[in-house]
């Protein structure tokens, strides 16, 4: 499923359009369209740390770091609850 992503790093943080899926053990994101800035990225999911939920009024995001870089997914719907955190909760992660 396509979603934003917000990435913070040593640099700073930026957004990103990216698709995101699972693949076995892994949490996958591709950046859709070569016009926009580039994310891809093969994460293992037994290598996310600080994975929760962070609640603001009634908007959740999903806030983990990988590789000491900060993610917070945050177009999170219906379809990525079912397909994503399900997975992350079969990893026992979420």
């Amino acid at each position: 499923m396509n979603l934003i992503v917000e990435m913070t790093d040593k640099l700073g943080m930026d957004y990103y359009y990216v698709r995101m899926y699972c693949e076995g053990e892994r949490l996958m994101m591709e950046t859709p369209d070569p016009r926009m800035k580039e994310l891809n990225r093969c994460m293992s999911m037994r290598d996310l740390e600080k994975l929760h939920w962070q609640v603001n009024g009634n908007v959740r995001r999903l806030v983990f770091v990988y590789k000491e870089e900060g993610y917070s997914i945050v177009d999170v719907g219906a379809e990525f609850e079912r397909v994503i955190v399900s997975k992350l909760m079969a990893q026992s992660l979420v």
